[in-house]
């Protein structure tokens, strides 16, 4: 896995339950359904994923009872262990005789409770089943352009989807509910924060794709219709508009020729020059740079004054400090670069709209031919923004009726946005309702508000486009962008002079905690001949947001005076500390607060061996006994290559570096019965190693995530002083780093 850090991840005995339905006769073809009924450590789990289970299992009651001929087989996968690393479904598709005859897949997953289920990915190619989709289900809920946006990695998530695509070479289709991703992997995702109507909604949806797919001649020709992409986008929750890549292209060279065409021509009708319009272009561009800056201002500012994250709690804060700021910014440099720049033609308020009206037409242009060139199909977004005024504004009201100013004019000019703002603004609401309590696990290496702050001036300059160009118009847009600013300054001063910002509740049912994360571990450093170097126990805070440990210090003093674990992380490998997720790069400042050692139910007993090979090169043997979840680090010294090992592929994956030397982590589980760890790795040693240094460093970590070792007196001790706004996870670790 290349996610996060790099893992290499291995199970043993985890359990899957598999169920299939199918024609008496046979079939070749299986269409393939999965969830997973394991959930995250101290979580309930009800959506995540036990909603998606029961629609499963009435889904395939219904269709058992049924009159319904099925001519290809449905397999439901209700799988073990998807939160360890996704091994359940990688076991199930590369070993079990069914997955042979899998065709496509279906994957049901939540990062939030209930709501609607969005089709997050679909694919690669086969753009017959998001066709099928939106031809089947009753309430299709789908856009591209969140596909796009997880498939770039900025989501910290992964599914079983990626699993069935990479390792089975299965298109499908991956579902989520996005609603409340706060209680997501917490002790509040139980039955109450599923919403009336989501289960009979995915219900529905879910039993309509199977019956369409399963009866239907799609997976059939399936090898026949893997080339390709469909564009699809859900219409204000109305319907799903799907068209075929090859008509998305089509559509952006016509509306590209259209626009480049009455572009040139308004300038020459209304006596605007080329020059004029390139330099209001830049005008466009200084503007948008100007509002990036003050979002970056605000951020900053916040950060230093850590008052970040009032947004979490209450979404008002983000109009405050930046939809408004945003605005104001727009608006006096637009206008007031304008005026400064063009003075003959602001005498002439419509020709100077005119002119800011073109030029942010010929950056949509721009922008639009960009991405339909890379194959990017969010460029979607930007060919409505420009259709729709090039059309009805134009086309219509100025090339065939001559209205060219006006009331009339005004009117056509609204009318024409009104579709597109609609559909930015329900895109909005959706990726806000997905990214804001994503910030609240997203660790505390990068300023959320900056990230935040930059994704609401996007889209606030694309849903304003044109707005700005009416301020052209009013002599009231001085006053207005003062207000706004104002507005801005008014928004900063009380989030961080008063209680008003605090971003944390446990009031139900709008549950706003803060996640808090901490290991009771016991670390002993082991030098090259075995003897401890180092020996100590204690509490790790693993910080999840940026507001960790200040917002937690009443109740907590001690952590005013722990150690800042950032400061190990050149000294000892992986920081020294017995990380159970690969996420150094997100979460690598975390405290340290010495405590007594846990007590352990299952030990951690480990031997290695370093034996001569005939090629000449070294392989390190590591025998590891211990708790159901354990993970490995290592990294060669200077002058020695890991080669090859026992695991995947046999080729390493290599992860972050440390003192300059690749690193490599290893995550290792099993489930019903225990299995002892097995691992040898080959290491090519140079001449530029030193005769008296050791090969490599190595940690090796034991994770006690539930049962009796799980939690001692201590612990509990620590988790009990947390306030009522926080949520926690709790769990002991032990650690030993050694050097062979």
């Amino acid at each position: 896995m290349r996610s996060l850090d790099g893992v290499t991840s291995e199970y043993a005995n985890v359990q899957n339950i598999v169920a299939r339905l199918g024609p008496a006769a046979g079939s070749n073809h299986s269409l393939l359904v999965n969830c997973h009924f394991d959930t995250a450590i101290g979580s309930p789990g009800a959506s995540d994923d036990g909603i998606s289970c029961a629609v499963m299992m009435e889904v395939m009651r219904r269709i058992s009872q049924s009159r319904v001929r099925l001519r290809h087989s449905i397999v439901f996968l209700f799988n073990g262990a998807e939160e360890n690393m996704l091994q359940a479904a990688h076991g199930f598709i590369t070993q079990h005789r069914w997955a042979r005859s899998v065709r496509a897949h279906v994957n049901l997953e939540a990062c939030g409770a209930g709501g609607r289920e969005l089709v997050f990915q679909t694919g690669p190619g086969h753009p017959w089943l998001v066709k099928a989709y939106a031809e089947s289900v009753p309430h299709p809920f789908a856009h591209i352009i969140g596909q796009e946006v997880f498939q770039s990695g900025i989501i910290p998530s992964d599914t079983d989807f990626r699993i069935f695509r990479d390792y089975g070479h299965i298109p499908g289709l991956d579902t989520a509910f996005i609603r409340n991703g706060y209680v997501y992997h917490t002790p509040y995702d139980d039955e109450r924060q599923i919403t009336a109507g989501s289960v009979q909604r995915a219900g529905e949806n879910v039993e309509a794709i199977l019956l369409r797919l399963a009866t239907g001649d799609d997976m059939v020709d399936a090898h026949k219709q893997e080339v390709g992409t469909m564009v699809f986008m859900d219409v204000l929750g109305l319907f799903m508009l799907v068209y075929p890549d090859w008509l998305s292209e089509v559509i952006c060279c016509v509306v590209a020729g259209v626009a480049g065409v009455t572009i040139f021509g308004s300038l020459k009708s209304k006596g605007l020059s080329v020059r004029q319009l390139l330099l209001s272009c830049g005008v466009q561009l200084f503007s948008w740079a100007a509002a990036a800056a003050v979002v970056a201002l605000i951020a900053v500012g916040l950060d230093c004054w850590n008052a970040t994250m009032s947004w979490y709690s209450a979404r008002g804060w983000i109009l405050g400090l930046y939809v408004s700021s945003i605005l104001g910014t727009l608006i006096t440099v637009q206008q007031g670069v304008s005026g400064w720049l063009f003075p003959e033609v602001a005498r002439q308020p419509w020709r100077l709209e005119a002119l800011q009206y073109e030029s942010q037409r010929a950056l949509l242009l721009l922008a639009m031919s960009a991405l339909a060139a890379l194959r990017v199909y969010s460029s979607v977004l930007f060919m409505l923004f420009l259709v729709f005024p090039t059309v009805l504004r134009s086309v219509v009201a100025e090339r065939l009726a001559g209205v060219t100013s006006g009331a009339v004019h005004l009117a056509v000019y609204v009318l024409s946005q009104l579709l597109p703002v609609a559909l930015l603004f329900h895109f909005v609401v959706i990726s806000t309702e997905l990214f804001i309590p994503i910030m609240g696990r997203a660790g505390n290496s990068v300023n959320p508000e900056l990230l935040i702050g930059l994704l609401m001036a996007a889209f606030t300059i694309i849903g304003t486009f044109y707005a700005i160009t009416l301020m052209s118009l009013v002599s009231c847009h001085r006053r207005l962008s003062r207000l706004l600013l104002l507005l801005a300054l008014a928004s900063f001063a009380l989030v961080t002079l008063t209680p008003a910002g605090f971003p944390y509740s446990a009031e139900r049912p709008h549950i706003r905690a803060q996640r808090v994360w901490f290991q009771h571990i016991e670390r002993t450093f082991r030098d090259q001949a075995g003897q401890v170097r180092h020996h100590d126990s204690g509490f790790l805070l693993v910080n999840l947001d940026r507001n960790s440990p200040t917002s937690l210090l009443e109740a907590l003093p001690e952590l005013a005076t722990a150690a800042n674990t950032a400061d190990d992380c050149e000294r000892e490998l992986y920081c020294g500390l017995p990380y159970y997720y690969p996420f150094r790069r997100r979460v690598y400042a975390n405290h340290y607060i010495p405590g007594p050692v846990p007590e352990f139910s299952v030990p951690l007993v480990y031997s290695t061996t370093v034996e001569r090979r005939p090629d000449g090169l070294r392989r390190v043997h590591f025998n590891v006994t211990g708790p159901d979840h354990m993970t490995m680090q290592l990294s060669p010294r200077p002058g020695v290559e890991l080669l090859r090992w026992n695991k995947a592929d046999g080729v390493p994956l290599a992860g972050m570096e440390f003192q300059g030397r690749p690193t490599y982590f290893l995550y290792y589980s099993w489930g019903k019965s225990s299995a002892p760890w097995i691992v040898w790795v080959d290491l090519k040693v140079s001449a530029e190693h030193a005769a008296d240094d050791y090969l490599l460093d190595g940690v090796i970590n034991g994770h006690h995530i539930h049962g009796a070792g799980r939690t001692g007196a201590p612990l509990l001790a620590i988790l009990g002083r947390l306030p009522d706004w926080t949520v926690h996870i709790g769990f002991a670790s032990s650690l030993d780093a050694i050097r062979v």
